[in-house]
């Protein structure tokens, strides 16, 4: 199978940027997100491999609804393996990688960094939820995340959300939500405030740890 990711190089004092899609995305999508977010950093974006009712996702579901969990497993080891293969190939720093992901990206990025132990401890997350209960999460010490909600959105409930913050906060990471009064889309004053936060984090030209 055919891997599909970009690579943009940057300023490598900067920290590098993975970048994740949501549903029916490519590597493509989240590209011009992270060059208004941080535009001199390094941007990798990788797409995921499955296809579920025509549309690109980084895990699949069962007949029924309900996350394919042993699918979820397979493909996120598959992407975690992917994102260090190239971390390696093109020299980043692992441990400063600043991982963005919007929805299916996010969810399956904040799940596995409270649930092995990855490299990364910074996140930011545009409309995520959780998948599934997590019995003892635990993030990397110091672990900042940032997190958004639209309070009309049809695909992330807020209890949904409400739970993701709670599993975040059981983890020990250091959490930062902006809400708008939208749907599962984007905007300009939730990139805004993703590229504000991300800034005074300190993240981007922090040294390696």
């Amino acid at each position: 199978m055919t891997l599909h990711y970009q690579f943009i190089d940057g300023d490598r004092t900067l920290a590098p940027l993975l970048l994740l899609h949501g549903n029916g995305g490519t590597e493509r999508d989240l590209l011009p997100i992270g060059q208004f977010i941080a535009p001199d950093a390094p941007r990798l974006a990788i797409r995921g491999r499955e296809i579920e009712q025509g549309e690109t996702r980084y895990f699949r579901h069962l007949p029924d609804g309900t996350i394919d969990f042993a699918n979820l497993d397979t493909e996120t080891t598959w992407l975690l393996n992917t994102a260090a293969a190239l971390t390696r190939k093109y020299q980043l720093f692992a441990s400063r990688m600043i991982v963005a992901g919007y929805s299916n990206g996010g969810n399956l990025a904040i799940r596995a960094m409270m649930t092995q132990p990855l490299p990364y401890r910074t996140a930011l997350l545009f409309h995520g939820k959780p998948l599934g209960p997590l019995d003892q999460p635990k993030l990397r010490p110091h672990t900042l995340v940032w997190a958004s909600y639209g309070t009309h959105d049809p695909i992330v409930s807020q209890a949904e959300f409400a739970t993701l913050q709670a599993q975040i906060q059981t983890a020990g990471g250091g959490l930062t939500t902006f809400t708008h009064d939208e749907q599962h889309n984007l905007n300009f004053s939730e990139l805004q405030a993703a590229k504000h936060w991300l800034a005074q984090s300190g993240r981007l030209k922090e040294e390696s740890l």
